[in-house]
């Protein structure tokens, strides 16, 4: 259970502003991405919402939402309390299940119905989001409660624009870039040989579950990675989505809970290591580098309009002050790994993963320092980074604009990683057209210089004959 009350962090200082919030989170609780025949999960299940946001998804994102109206609106009083559309900023990856939860956190956000009195008697109960060990049992009874007074669901219509990009349009790569996707897997399909942690995990749980499992399945079967990860997907996803398999379980004689908490390991460290894990340690960039060096161009016209808002009135920098993104646990878990390696965060660039459970965050406050007389020096303003809003680092703006366009690729650098073959095949093009281009600029200025030389030939014999007549 996430705590109300908002403890003011140490080095956060008395005298710091808050002027923009960059709030990342991962979509709401969904149905399971993979499927067996007949569109039934591994336990047999019938799924009928393949990947797309869930009834509980949806209530995870209007909490979530309940919690930044409170965070920013009533504690901070950072946010106007009619939800002001020139001060909100909403963005999504272009698929449903992060539109959806997008407009559950809109809802959650802009509830007029939700007041002080409501949120410091009641809120203080709900469990909020990421949620890492579900129990469907006591979330129903909480909505059951929470429904007599009609605000334990999103409830209310707001209209706040939800602004999409493509995947691949060079800004926002919010989920695995699919132009480089089929290259992609093909550089990293090595991955999960090369990992001991992987190995490890596979060896467990064909020692634990491999039996009982093909019980169920009426085999005998060596469980591999891919198969692992896809049945620890479908029972995430099902006991999120409400759906009961834990009787299953207990019939093949498996706690339900231990099972949970081995397939949050299983699908974060897959993720880790399947997406992230090349042996140059650098696929990450290509799911954040542009995400971030669009984020952090965002904080910096922010800035700039905080620095020039009082020196002039013609101002065209961008100024949102709260800016919220509906992404996904790949992009989420790209950023940290690309912080850590970045900023060293740690030795391995690994260490200290959050695991991103549905509804989890990343956030991006920034804070202007206005006890330095000088207000107008770029100096003054920093970033707190959180992770599910415990503060993790602060960075001063300038060192955090500059490490990661640096440290981040640009779309000429992803290319090249992805396409090493057709890459290097251009290159070679390239080169070849070059040496085309000069070998006919060579002949061309030979004919001229020999076309040339004839002509004084010509000339002279010429003047010789006019010479001797």
């Amino acid at each position: 259970m996430r705590n109300l009350i908002f403890v003011l962090q140490i080095n956060v200082l008395i005298s710091n502003k808050l002027i923009s919030v960059y709030f990342l989170n991962r979509h709401g609780a969904r149905g399971p991405m993979h499927t067996e025949q007949n569109s039934k999960d591994f336990f047999g299940n019938y799924i009928s919402n393949k990947g797309q946001l869930h009834f509980y998804g949806e209530r995870m994102l209007y909490i979530l939402g309940l919690y930044n109206k409170f965070k920013y609106i009533y504690n901070e009083n950072f946010l106007n309390k009619t939800c002001d559309p020139n001060e909100i900023y909403i963005f999504s990856s272009f698929l449903d299940r992060t539109f959806m939860s997008s407009q559950s956190e809109i809802l959650g956000l802009c509830n007029n119905i939700i007041n002080d009195k409501i949120i410091n008697k009641k809120l203080i109960n709900f469990t909020y989001p990421p949620i890492n060990i579900f129990n469907n049992e006591n979330m129903k009874k909480e909505i059951e409660e929470l429904n007599k007074e009609n605000f334990s669901l999103p409830n209310n219509i707001y209209f706040l624009p939800v602004n999409s990009y493509e995947e691949n349009n060079g800004k926002f790569l919010l989920s695995m870039n699919k132009k480089c996707r089929s290259s992609f897997f093909k550089i990293i399909q090595q991955n999960m040989k090369k990992h001991k942690i992987i190995l490890d995990l596979e060896k467990e749980f064909n020692v634990l579950y491999r039996e009982k499992f093909n019980k169920l399945k009426n085999e005998n079967k060596y469980y591999l990675i891919n198969d692992i990860f896809r049945i620890t997907d479908q029972y995430i996803s099902s006991i999120y989505s409400g759906i009961n398999t834990n009787e299953i379980l207990y019939k093949l004689n498996i706690n339900p809970n231990e099972f949970l908490n081995f397939s949050n390991i299983i699908h974060y460290t897959f993720i880790t290591y399947f997406f992230f894990g090349d042996e140059k340690g650098e696929s990450y960039k290509i799911e954040v580098s542009l995400f971030l060096k669009e984020i952090i161009n965002r904080i910096k016209e922010n800035i700039y309009y905080d620095i020039n808002k009082d020196k002039n009135n013609n101002i065209n920098y961008t100024n949102k002050k709260l800016n919220i993104g509906s992404c996904h646990d790949i992009t989420l878990m790209g950023i940290q790994i690309f912080i850590n390696n970045a900023f060293k965060l740690y030795n391995d660039i690994y260490s200290n993963i959050i695991d991103i459970s549905y509804a989890g965050s990343l956030t991006f406050e920034i804070y202007k320092d206005e006890k330095n007389k000088n207000l107008f020096d770029v100096d003054n303003y920093y970033i707190d980074y959180l992770i599910n809003d415990k503060f993790i680092k602060r960075f001063k703006f300038i060192d955090f604009y500059n490490i990661i366009n640096n440290f981040a690729w640009n779309e000429d650098d992803i290319d090249k990683y992805c396409y090493s073959d057709k890459y290097a095949l251009k290159q070679k093009i390239f080169v070849l057209k070059g040496i085309i281009v000069f070998l006919v600029i060579f002949i061309l200025l030979l004919l001229f210089f020999l076309f040339k030389k004839k002509c004084h030939i010509e000339n002279k014999d010429n003047e010789k004959e006019s010479l001797l007549s």
